[in-house]
This record gives structure tokens, C-alpha cells and sequence, in this order.
């Protein structure tokens, strides 16, 4: 699990960033349907407004990115996108791994992260604030525009979320909030 360790070796990577020249637009994961074909529309209507995203992924069952490319490639992007179709609507039973992999990390990277507004999430993470949440693509996009031309807005949002992310963390009731949201599906049981 995501721990003061893992943001301490993380930490190493935040020192080093400086300011990148343009913004810095990055997805990093594993490829597979649909978040493969939304990516795709993602970048092609950035692209048509000059707006470069870099997608560092595997393919499905392709070789796993090593874990310092993994944290360089979100610490070293102003902005990180993902997906998250697995988790959208009401469901919970995966949203524990959802803060994880998606919002905990990036936002540990000292980060800001696009990501979809998935139901619980803001018991732990407040939209604009610590992140930007979006509806669908086209929302995916204009925030995205928009916030290409902000880089204080983008700082701010990403030191807010870096910091909620270590509050939480270091806390130690980061993992008993997940574990009572999960509800019957928590492992505590």
C-alpha cells in the first residue's frame, strides 16, 4: 500500500524537477479498452489545439515501465491524465484502489491530475482544489485547454494535493477511511 516511505522516495524525484519550458502533459499506464480509445480522442483534440500528450504506456500485456521511469514520468509532467471507466458511476467496490493507483499517486508526485469524478472521492480529495475532475472527454479536453495556459493554477492545485496526500498519509487513518468506505468489500472484516 501507498505509505510515508513510498512519498519519502518519491520526494527524491520532486527535488530534482524544475520548471519545464512548456507544459508538460503526461498519461502513464497500462493501455486497454476503452481507456486506449479515449486517450486517443484525448490527444487528437489536444493535438488539433497544439497541446502535446505524451502517453507513456505498454500495451496490454506488454513489459511493465520500471518504477523510476513510472514516478519520473508523473513527478517530472506539470499535468498527468488517466481513466478510470472501471470505477465510474456508484459503484465502490474498487475505489480503495482507485485513491491508489490513480489520484494518491499523482498527487504524491507534487502533480495535477485530470481525472474522471468518480463517487467517494471526495471524502478524501476536493475538485479544483486538490485535482480536476471531469465528466467525459470533452470536459477531459477544455480543462486540460484551459489549464494549459495557467501554469500558477496548475502550481497551486498540485502543491494543494500534494500536501492533502501527505496529510493523509502520514496521518496513519488514510487506509481506515478507505477500509469504511469499502464497506462490506473492506478486507478488515
Amino acid at each position: 500500500p501507498f505509505s510515508s516511505k513510498t512519498i519519502n522516495e518519491i520526494s527524491t524525484f520532486i527535488k530534482e524537477k524544475k520548471e519545464n519550458k512548456d507544459i508538460v502533459i503526461n498519461f502513464t499506464g497500462s493501455l486497454y479498452e476503452p481507456r486506449k480509445s479515449k486517450l486517443e480522442i484525448i490527444k487528437k483534440n489536444l493535438d488539433e489545439e497544439g497541446i502535446t500528450l505524451n502517453i507513456n504506456a505498454r500495451e496490454f500485456g506488454g513489459e511493465m515501465i520500471d518504477d523510476e521511469s513510472y514516478w519520473k514520468n508523473m513527478v517530472f509532467a506539470d499535468i498527468v491524465i488517466t481513466t478510470a471507466d472501471q470505477y465510474e458511476g456508484t459503484n465502490i467496490d474498487n475505489l480503495g484502489e482507485h485513491l491508489i493507483y490513480r489520484y494518491t499517486e499523482a498527487l504524491a508526485c507534487r502533480t495535477l491530475l485530470v481525472a474522471p469524478i468518480i463517487y467517494g472521492a471526495n471524502k478524501f480529495f476536493k475538485n479544483k482544489d486538490h485535482y480536476y475532475g471531469y465528466k467525459d472527454i470533452k470536459d477531459a479536453v477544455k480543462i486540460i485547454k484551459d489549464l494549459h495556459v495557467k501554469r500558477d493554477k496548475i502550481s497551486a492545485v498540485s502543491k494543494n494535493g500534494h500536501k492533502r496526500v501527505q496529510e493523509l498519509v502520514n496521518s496513519g487513518t488514510y487506509w481506515m477511511q478507505i477500509e469504511t468506505l469499502l464497506g462490506k468489500n473492506s478486507i478488515l472484516k
